[in-house]
Formats: structure tokens, C-alpha cells, sequence
């Protein structure tokens, strides 16, 4: 982020600097003050993903676009694990549009709610991976290995149900399906 920023200095466009400094800025708060939250809400967990998108599409000048849904059935006001969804979004990013030569890159992320099971997929046209395996035991992401610590976590502690999946192809994409059993 700060190379981005020093880019855009380099290169003399100061409103793109401005607003990538707001929304660096914005994002470290959102970050440091969910962090010390166990659960958030979705509304909540959405704001704070539209915001890091957004900052994030500007870092990479626009290689992307994205969009999240919401089914009409998910009640904004349940309450998930904060910053579970946000690793693999950045995933998204990093390890699936961000290698795109030829194509714009798509983030989807949807949530949907039906028969008291949440479902979250964080959807992208990228490169792909060769297998959930090399994935998950990527050295560069950390914020899997984290992830899972955190599902394992909130499991013992709180007896959530969490679970989650990836889906790849190469040249196809990746997705990442997250849910969460409510009694």
C-alpha cells in the first residue's frame, strides 16, 4: 500500500493520492477496531469489505471490479466471527485476479441465509490453483493458515459452526465457500 502511495506521489496525481490515503486510513481504523471484536455483524463485515475492495482497486488501478450480494433473506444483523471473510478476499486478489494478463478481474462475494445455514462465497475469474492442497499449505498464505486457526478457535470456544471449501481450476477461478449453522 505505502509503494502504491508513493507511486501515485512519483507520478504527481494527487487526488488519487488523497483518496487512497483516506481509505488506507479507514481501513487500518475498521482493522484495529474489529480486531478486538470476537463477533460483528454482516452489515458491518459487508461495509468493511466494500471499503478494503475499494482501496484495493485502487492500489491495482482498477485490474478489477467486484461486487457484493446479499440475498433479501439474510438478516444484516446476525452476527458473524469478525475478519473471517477479509483473508480470502484478499486471496482473491492476490493469488486470482492480480495474475490476469488478458482479462479484468471479477470478485464476487455473496451471502446467502436458508434453513438457519449462512453461506459465503468469495467468487474469482482468476488463474486458479492446481489443488485445495496447494492452497491451503501455500507458503504465501498466511491468512488461510490463520483463517483456520481462527475457525478451529471460534469452534472450541464459542460452538459455532463454521466451515469452509475451496474450489479450483486452473484458468477458471476460485471459490471459497464459508458457512456458519445457527441453531
Amino acid at each position: 500500500c505505502l509503494n502504491s502511495i508513493q507511486y501515485l506521489l512519483y507520478r504527481k496525481q494527487y487526488k488519487e493520492t488523497e483518496n487512497y490515503l483516506n481509505s488506507f486510513a479507514n481501513v487500518i481504523r475498521m482493522t484495529l477496531h474489529y480486531s478486538e471484536k470476537t463477533f460483528m455483524p454482516i452489515s458491518d463485515e459487508i461495509s468493511y469489505l466494500d471499503l478494503y475492495l475499494k482501496m484495493e482497486k485502487l492500489r491495482f488501478m482498477s485490474h478489477f471490479n467486484y461486487e457484493i450480494k446479499v440475498d433479501s433473506n439474510v438478516n444484516k444483523n446476525i452476527q458473524i466471527p469478525s475478519l473471517l471473510i477479509q483473508p480470502f478476499v484478499e486471496n482473491a486478489i492476490k493469488h486470482g485476479v492480480n495474475g490476469l494478463e488478458k482479462n479484468k478481474g471479477i470478485i464476487n462475494v455473496l451471502f446467502q441465509y436458508h434453513q438457519k445455514t449462512l453461506t459465503i462465497k468469495i467468487i474469482d475469474n482468476g488463474n486458479g490453483i492446481a489443488s485445495d492442497s496447494d492452497y491451503k499449505t501455500n507458503k504465501n498464505s498466511f491468512g488461510i493458515k490463520l483463517s483456520e486457526k481462527r475457525i478451529e478457535t471460534f469452534k472450541q470456544l464459542f460452538e459455532v459452526d463454521i466451515k469452509y471449501s475451496i474450489k479450483s481450476s486452473q484458468n477458471t477461478g476460485t471459490e471459497v465457500t464459508i458457512t456458519l449453522q445457527y441453531p
